[in-house]
């Protein structure tokens, strides 16, 4: 799969990438089928804001399909069409 990675402030860089795993029970994967920009992404990109060269995004505004669950997870099932909005990121 793909990633984009913050290198310095107005780069950006993409790389192939393993597919994560599953490593708690309450973990979900989703295949993302479309992203969204959140401003905080782009004062990283502008200015860096002390972002770390090298580092991931934090990836919470997406669109995309429950790929799997953890055992814990009752509320969705692989094949849901999820939104994952900035505020889930915040938990």
């Amino acid at each position: 799969m793909k990633t984009a990675i913050f290198e310095e402030a107005g780069k950006m860089q993409v790389y192939d990438v393993e597919k994560p795993q599953l490593q708690a029970d309450d973990d979900v994967i989703i295949k993302v089928v479309r992203a969204c920009v959140c401003g905080s992404d782009l004062w990283s990109y502008a200015h860096g804001d002390d972002k770390e060269a090298h580092s991931e995004n934090s990836g919470h505004e997406a669109l995309g399909i429950i790929e799997e669950i953890g055992s814990a997870i009752t509320t969705v099932k692989p094949g849901d069409f999820v939104i994952v909005p900035f505020t889930a990121w915040l938990w």
